[in-house]
């Protein structure tokens, strides 16, 4: 597996869930906006969990290293295996 530093996992992360909660919420608010605040948080998780998981965060992550070149040994960096 190549490195992938854990503040960028991070980044990748935030990036990938931001923006999927405010738009689910802003279609979802229509529909649940009579609902507590509990349930509407479950389904709007229910709703991007999955697709961050499956879909947003592999994403962005094969568009950082492709940035990154994070594919590359780094001297110093990756620690070599003996």
């Amino acid at each position: 597996m190549p490195h992938f530093p854990t503040p960028a996992r991070i980044l990748v992360t935030f990036c990938a869930i931001c923006p999927l909660v405010l738009i689910v919420s802003t279609i979802l608010r229509p529909f649940t906006g009579s609902w507590p605040w509990p349930f509407v948080t479950i389904l709007t998780l229910a709703i991007v969990v999955p697709n961050a998981v499956l879909w947003a965060v592999p994403l962005l992550t094969k568009a950082y290293m492709a940035i990154t070149g994070g594919n590359k040994k780094r001297p110093g960096l990756i620690p070599d295996e003996d």
